[in-house]
């Protein structure tokens, strides 16, 4: 949600999923809204004139516009001003549907961005007794029926209106307040059916390195098209830990008309055993609460190149020990910009954290931008990116407090620093062996796995990686990493090349051949295995995981 386009845009500046999604299918959606409401025969007769006026010519929208209002005899600006030219989203509500002297009064208002036409049913049992259109106006309309008594009333039975939300287009006589529809269990996925409340479900198996094997369920109402509430929530019986471990994800979101293009609100829980060092199995555990507001900024008008968001996040961090003890607590802002043209992409990001714990504070900003330039383009397309990053915090901790889990990572954070659970890991807190090698692609960026580099001071990094132009395999690619950093005694350097796979922005696994010296002793007698990193970045709930990102 806000990443579509209006219809109205340059062909060139369609995203890759918005040019089939809205070219064709949106577009599709919005005419067909409008021979619903004309009627089939009108609407030929407007399409009819529509030829003959401009045939062997070159009509712009604003001529189409002129055509079919004269011939319809209608204000279509609900169509051309807000459906063509804007991303304004559709969403009419039945408030209440009452008895009249004469038949039924059907109260309808509009919830979303458009103000154009409504259609509203009336059933008796399953069968459609009466139609009635709203016309264009006010946000708030009330219909008269001459059906009395109907057992249900529905906005757009057939489906034809390009509505966001359908949840609330019903009205029925029977059940709670009218409102409440029935519960549909569904395996996996589906539709989010407007007569019905869906409830998606499957079994799910998991593991990582302390809750070794679970296996649960997980419920949600992540349908199709989506909900202002969604849900999410996938308990697992956890085979190391003895009890339940798992997740759960709740948000709203809204699409206001002006500043935000949209606005979510959200809980995220997630609560999984990170310690074996306990006799207890059932202590060495965490829960994690983390609230958050995000929304992407702008206005829903023409769509440019340029994009910018903001994300709020909080966390309180508890320690499961015989109970629940709280361990610490923040939050962090992080702004971020995007600018992309066919063959150039920038993004820059600005974040600043707070940590606060009954022994250690930490105050941290971090700037970084991402410049991508397509070098091959082709039918073999290869970018070169280019990331420059630089971080400084304060750290205030008690004497014999351990400060690594709040400093900043040459190597990106592992487990222990990913203080605000932003990302999973198998092994959260693992110190040796193949799962303390992933790392998440930040901070300092560098494609290793080593230790080195850890400061809670100041840090500048510099990472590029090349597509490899190899013909049909676009997964592997060259990288070199340049950083500096103070350990507060003195500035050291730190120089990293090698060989990369990656696929899209969820998995990379970067491969070591040259690294400086003082990189490479931090090894020890490390094999080379060791010296290995990987990257999983697989959030797909509140997290940035988006259909680009995996390809």
């Amino acid at each position: 949600m806000g990443e579509d386009q209006p219809i109205e845009t340059h062909s060139a500046e369609f995203s890759s999923a918005n040019y089939g999604i809205v070219m064709y299918q949106k577009t599709g959606l919005v005419f067909y809204y409008l021979k619903d409401y004309l009627g089939e025969e009108l609407f030929d007769q407007c399409m009819h004139a529509y030829f003959e006026e401009w045939k062997f010519k070159h009509p712009q929208p604003e001529d189409m516009r002129s055509v079919l209002e004269k011939t319809s005899g209608k204000d279509l600006s609900w169509l051309f001003e807000d459906l063509i030219q804007t991303t304004n989203h559709v969403d009419y509500k039945i408030s209440s549907v009452k008895r009249s002297k004469t038949g039924t009064l059907v109260t309808v208002r509009n919830k979303g961005q458009v103000n154009g036409p409504i259609e509203v049913n009336l059933y008796k049992g399953d069968q459609i007794v009466e139609t009635k259109w709203a016309e264009p106006g006010k946000n708030k309309r009330t219909l008269e029926f001459s059906t009395s008594d109907p057992d249900a009333a529905r906005i757009d039975a057939s489906k034809d209106i390009p509505e966001m939300y359908r949840n609330n287009n019903g009205w029925h006589k029977k059940g709670l307040f009218g409102k409440i529809e029935s519960i549909k269990m569904e395996f996996l996925i589906g539709d989010n059916e407007p007569d019905k409340t869906n409830l998606f479900w499957s079994p799910i198996i998991a593991a990582n390195y302390y809750d070794k094997f679970m296996i649960g369920a997980v419920f949600h109402n992540n349908g199709i098209p989506f909900n202002r509430f969604q849900y999410l929530i996938a308990p697992m019986y956890s085979f190391g830990r003895g009890m339940a471990s798992g997740i759960a994800e709740l948000s709203y979101t809204s699409l206001p008309k002006t500043t935000f293009k949209t606005s979510q609100f959200g809980l995220s829980v997630k609560s999984f055993k990170d310690s074996d060092g306990y006799a207890d199995k059932f202590n060495g555990a965490y829960v994690a609460l983390s609230p958050y507001w995000t929304a992407k900024l702008g206005q829903r008008k023409k769509a440019g190149p340029f994009s910018h968001s903001i994300r709020v996040q909080g966390i309180l961090k508890y320690n499961v020990n015989n109970g629940m003890e709280m361990d610490y607590s923040g939050g962090f802002v992080k702004y971020s910009g995007d600018l992309n043209f066919p063959d150039h992409q920038f993004n820059y990001q600005l974040r600043e954290d707070y940590v606060d714990g009954p022994t250690t504070n930490m105050v941290r900003f971090t700037s970084e931008a991402t410049y991508k330039f397509r070098y091959l383009k082709n039918s073999m397309q290869r970018w070169v990116e280019i990331r420059g990053f630089f971080g400084f915090s304060d750290v205030f901790a008690s004497p014999g407090t351990a400060t690594y889990p709040y400093a900043m990572s040459l190597s990106g954070t592992d487990g222990a620093q990913d203080l605000f659970y932003e990302d999973y890991y198998f092994g959260r807190g693992v110190l040796s062996g193949i799962w303390s090698q992933q790392r998440a692609e930040n901070m300092g960026g560098f494609k290793s796995s080593a230790w080195y580099g850890s400061t809670a001071d100041w840090m500048a990094t510099s990472n590029i990686y090349w597509q490899l132009p190899i013909p049909k395999i676009g997964v592997f690619g060259a990288f070199c990493d340049l950083g500096v950093f103070s350990n507060g005694v003195s500035v050291n350097s730190a120089v990293n090349t090698g060989i990369g796979v990656r696929f899209g922005k969820v998995f990379g696994l970067y491969l070591p051949v040259w690294m400086s010296k003082e990189l490479n002793d931090s090894f020890g007698n490390s094999r080379y295995a060791e010296k290995i990193r990987f990257t999983l970045k697989l959030n797909p709930f509140n997290g940035d995981l988006k259909i680009g990102n995996l390809l």
